[in-house]
């Protein structure tokens, strides 16, 4: 299903994932994937996402508090497949509010970082197996907001 997101086949991954929608509450990586989805939808409904990006900064620089269209950028950009720049606008929502819409922000967060996660590699016993240097970061950026 993450394949078949990442190279633009919404249909097809939606049928691959329908077997499993009702687990999504109880396994986060198919959580991850239908926030995914939910996000690609959201982008589908938009005309011109340039012009509605241009509007969601312009909301934003009048009010740095506006959550819903710091998500709904969120949403935009996960579509667009841009982790980094979704989850910098999901750390400015969690730095100001970290309850915001019952932990929505934080709860995406973590999918993307599920989504962006690579597959772990095998390593030899008492080897440290690497680290994405991606994840890691935001990971940390993640822990310092949410225990601050």
């Amino acid at each position: 299903m993450k394949q078949l997101l990442t190279l633009g086949r919404e249909d097809d991954a939606k049928v691959a994932f329908a077997p499993v929608i009702a687990q999504t509450s109880h396994v986060r990586r198919f959580d991850s994937l239908q926030r995914w989805m939910n996000a690609i939808d959201f982008a589908a409904d938009r005309d011109d996402l340039t012009e509605a990006m241009v509007g969601f900064d312009a909301k934003i620089a009048l009010n740095k508090r506006d959550f819903d269209t710091r998500f709904a950028k969120t949403q935009v950009l996960m579509a667009a497949q841009d982790w980094t720049g979704a989850m910098d606008e999901l750390l400015e929502i969690l730095m100001r509010d970290k309850a915001w819409a019952d932990e929505l922000a934080r709860k995406t967060y973590i999918a993307i970082l599920d989504i962006i996660e690579p597959p772990p590699i095998k390593v030899a016993d008492g080897q440290i197996p690497p680290v994405d240097p991606t994840v890691a970061t935001y990971r940390r950026r993640l822990s310092s907001v949410v225990l601050s």
